[in-house]
């Protein structure tokens, strides 16, 4: 048996965990831009906001990334529940 076979569940979750992230990250993104839309007329508010969210998904992939090159199960909120509807609409 060959010693990496144990890694096929973990490569799984993280896969998974991957097809969580995108989807929150598309959502997140179309509600920003509609409140960037909402408060057009003011520079600030959709501004900061893009700034935000732009920080908040590199923030969380660079977390994403260090957890599983560490070999950590990492479980971040609205990410792990998406990630697990995935995985009972996809039966993974």
């Amino acid at each position: 048996m060959p010693c990496w076979l144990g890694l096929d569940d973990y490569v799984r979750y993280w896969a998974v965990e991957s097809i969580g992230l995108t989807i929150v990250v598309i959502v997140a993104w179309v509600i920003v831009e509609i409140v960037s839309i909402i408060f057009a007329f003011t520079i600030v508010i959709p501004l900061v906001l893009k700034v935000l969210y732009g920080l908040g998904v590199f923030l969380v992939w660079i977390i994403g990334l260090f957890k599983a090159l560490t070999g950590d199960y990492w479980r971040p909120p609205i990410i792990h529940e998406t990630s697990e509807w995935v995985r009972r609409v996809l039966q993974l």
